[in-house]
C-alpha cells in the first residue's frame, strides 16, 4: 500500500482516462466509488486513502467527510479530508506525513492514517466496500416497504439472520440489502463485521437506542 493519497470529487459520468493521467499520481492506484455518505462519486489516489473512506463510510459517528483536493492541480500528497462527525466535532484527515501543514494553519485536530490501522481493522474495510455497494445498486430506489418489514422483524426479537430478513415476501432483496447496510452505517442495527464476512449467515441485532 501507498500512503500517499489524493482526492477529487466526480460527476457521476466521468472520463476516467483524465484522472489517470493527472500529474503527480505516480505509481498509485485510482479507486472510483459512490459515496453514500457523501451521495457523490469520488475519485482516490492511494489504497490508504480509499480504505479509511471505506471505514468512514461504516462509521455510525461519522457524518460526512469534505474533499480538500482541488483536481485542477498536482496529485499532491498532501490533500486531506475534513471528517464531520455526528455532534460539531470535525477532524482533518492526511494520508501522507510529507508536506504536512503546520497545525495551527489547521482550524482542526490533524489526524494521520495509517495502512497499519486498516491491517488492525480486519475485514471490517473489506465488508463495508461490500455494503456500500450494496447501497449503489438499489440508488435511487424507494425502501419504505423493506425498512418497515425489517422492523417489524426486530418486534419481539433481539436478533435476527440476514438469511431470514433476505427471504421476507414480497421485498426486493437488492433493495432490502441496501436498507440493511444503510441502518449498519447509521448504528440502528448492529453486525459482526470485523472477524466475519458479511454473508447470509450474518447475525443482526439492534445497535444502541
Amino acid at each position: 500500500m501507498k500512503h500517499e493519497a489524493h482526492v477529487v470529487v466526480l460527476p457521476r459520468t466521468i472520463a476516467a482516462r483524465h484522472y489517470v493521467d493527472l500529474p503527480g499520481r505516480g505509481l498509485r492506484n485510482l479507486y472510483v466509488f459512490e459515496s453514500p455518505k457523501n451521495n457523490k462519486r469520488l475519485a482516490v489516489f492511494g489504497q490508504v486513502c480509499f480504505w479509511h473512506l471505506m471505514l468512514a463510510e461504516g462509521n455510525p459517528e461519522i457524518r460526512r467527510y469534505i474533499l480538500r483536493s482541488d483536481f485542477a492541480g498536482n496529485a499532491s500528497a498532501s490533500d486531506a479530508v475534513d471528517v464531520h462527525f455526528v455532534g460539531e466535532k470535525i477532524e482533518r484527515w492526511y494520508f501522507s506525513r510529507r508536506g504536512l501543514p503546520k497545525e495551527d494553519q489547521c482550524p482542526y485536530p490533524i489526524i494521520i492514517k495509517t495502512e497499519a490501522q486498516i491491517r488492525a481493522a480486519g475485514l471490517l474495510p473489506q465488508n463495508w466496500r461490500f455494503l456500500c455497494a450494496a447501497r449503489t445498486r438499489a440508488h435511487g430506489k424507494y425502501a419504505g416497504k423493506e425498512l418497515l418489514v425489517l422492523a417489524g422483524l426486530f418486534e419481539d426479537r433481539h436478533t435476527v439472520a440476514l438469511s431470514e430478513v433476505i427471504a421476507q415476501p414480497g421485498i426486493d432483496v437488492a433493495i432490502m440489502l441496501a436498507a440493511v447496510a444503510q441502518q449498519l452505517a447509521i448504528g440502528i442495527l448492529r453486525t459482526e463485521l470485523k472477524k466475519q464476512l458479511f454473508s447470509r449467515r450474518s447475525l443482526l441485532s439492534r445497535g444502541a437506542e
